[in-house]
């Protein structure tokens, strides 16, 4: 049964932050107030592009933090040369191809994010595997195997997917809706992973400048994965100040962080946080060449350049085998229409929930395959009769449901069972979520609200629409 692990507040592990050269104390004792000079900037493609104006955030500690997570090393005469171009353009953006922001919650997950998420994600959109959405928790769990504050190396990272591959968040879920750091991947989902490498990566070594390094990666065609150092300007940004400053006064570093450059112009570089939308401008901020070539109290404010050089992936032209879908219109209307992409996005469609005599499964994500709808409440999963379920068409995308058990004469109402009858209750609509798993809402109540399953007493309730795995239902084809 998948689960959600419990883990401790977001602070590096003491030997990870050592690794990182950290400083432990609280970063909320800073009391500087920072720059809040006003700058004119460029926003990147991914938001929208066009002059803006923003101020630096000040150095004043917030109330609470995000989670860290990366350690690093500074890097050696013996990586790759720096030197791809005689000149540089003055400003690159590749932040069309860029996914939508994660958020690593309170874990120390940064590194998987910036590698499997945002570049990895970047590098499928621009191959062509539109949809690819890729699993940070499937690779985290496996380093730190329940200890979710640990840290972890970018280049580790990288080598992993080099070697083994990651799994496709639509194949590991529901692990990956709930930060689950402990739970470890099936043998299915590895072999699945495999088919889902990078062909190799790079770490730059910064003796040129790390500004050069950053620019003569993203010129280069290739997202930069940066491990830097948090400090209070940076845990500030917000959506009216996200330039980032370099550290003052007596700002204290809060341990190593890994994000994702994808643009830099010349105030700086944009980078794409795992922090989530309500952090900096939906997810991004742009680091001044201040921060970026600046050190503070001896350490340098970025530690490593790294990126993914190409992809090896084995894409099917088979839909049926693929394990992507990202229901999307194009593809559930034209499934055979430009395999090299729609093979990804359109694979494992959901079922057809009209086909005569067909029955289903219907189990809640938060509380994993032990446990099934039965007859309007929740039961121990197993060969019953009511917890085989018919979804028959209504038109407009809903459906009704009714069990074996009952027979048709008795439907699913709001959230229990009822005489079948021309009622809003029983109308239901399947909001999809990811492969195979829904958000289930009716009529009568409305997208506002949600059928929830309570996870302490297994009592299924109506609740306000939220982003919680409670009101996610995977809904399966009974063997």
């Amino acid at each position: 049964m998948y689960r959600r692990s419990s883990w401790l507040p977001s602070t590096l592990a003491l030997s990870a932050c050592i690794a990182a050269g950290c400083a432990t104390a609280d970063v909320d004792s800073a009391s500087d107030a920072g720059s809040q000079s006003s700058q004119t900037v460029q926003l990147p493609a991914a938001l929208g592009g066009g002059q803006t104006v923003t101020s630096q955030p000040g150095s004043t500690g917030p109330a609470s933090h995000h989670g860290l997570g990366a350690t690093y090393e500074p890097a050696t005469a013996s990586d790759d040369e720096l030197e791809p171009f005689v000149a540089l353009p003055s400003s690159v953006d590749l932040s069309a191809e860029a996914p939508p922001p994660g958020d690593q919650g309170a874990t120390g997950s940064c590194t998987t994010w910036s590698t499997a998420h945002s570049a990895l994600g970047w590098w499928a959109n621009h191959d062509g595997y539109a949809g690819a959405t890729f699993a940070p928790m499937y690779l985290y769990s496996q380093i730190v195997k329940g200890h979710c504050d640990t840290g972890s190396n970018v280049a580790h990272v990288l080598g992993m997917i080099k070697a083994h591959g990651v799994d496709t968040q639509t194949n590991y879920e529901p692990m990956e809706l709930d930060l689950d750091c402990g739970t470890q991947p099936t043998s299915a989902e590895k072999t699945n992973a495999g088919r889902f490498k990078i062909s190799g990566y790079r770490t730059s070594n910064l003796t040129g400048g790390v500004q050069k390094a950053i620019e003569a990666t993203i010129a280069e065609g290739r997202p930069a994965i940066l491990s830097i150092q948090v400090y209070p300007e940076f845990d500030n940004a917000t959506a009216s100040s996200y330039l980032v400053g370099p550290p003052s006064g007596s700002d204290v570093s809060r341990g190593g962080h890994a994000i994702t450059a994808f643009a830099y112009d010349s105030a700086g570089v944009w980078i794409m946080n795992s922090w989530g939308l309500g952090w900096g401008n939906n997810g991004w901020a742009e680091l001044s060449w201040e921060f970026v070539n600046g050190n503070f109290n001896g350490a340098a404010n970025v530690g490593e350049v790294d990126s993914i050089t190409g992809l090896a992936f084995e894409a099917s032209d088979d839909n049926a085998s693929c394990p992507l879908w990202a229901f999307t219109e194009q593809c559930e209307d034209n499934p055979g229409y430009m395999l090299s992409s729609c093979s990804l996005s359109c694979a494992d469609p959901s079922p057809t929930f009209s086909a005569p005599a067909s029955w289903f499964h219907i189990q809640n994500v938060a509380l994993g395959s032990s446990y099934s709808l039965d007859t309007g409440v929740i039961a121990a999963t197993g060969n019953y009769s009511g917890q085989y379920w018919m979804l028959s068409p209504l038109g407009g995308g809903y459906y009704r449901l009714t069990n074996s058990f009952q027979g048709a004469g008795m439907a699913f109402d709001t959230w229990q069972m009822a005489t079948t009858g021309n009622y809003s209750g029983q109308y239901w609509l399947l909001v999809p979520i990811t492969n195979g798993v829904y958000r289930l809402t009716n009529e009568y109540l409305g997208p506002g609200t949600s059928l929830t399953v309570n996870t302490a007493t297994r009592v299924l309730e109506s609740d306000p629409t939220v982003e919680d795995p409670s009101q996610y239902w995977r809904i399966s084809a009974a063997e």
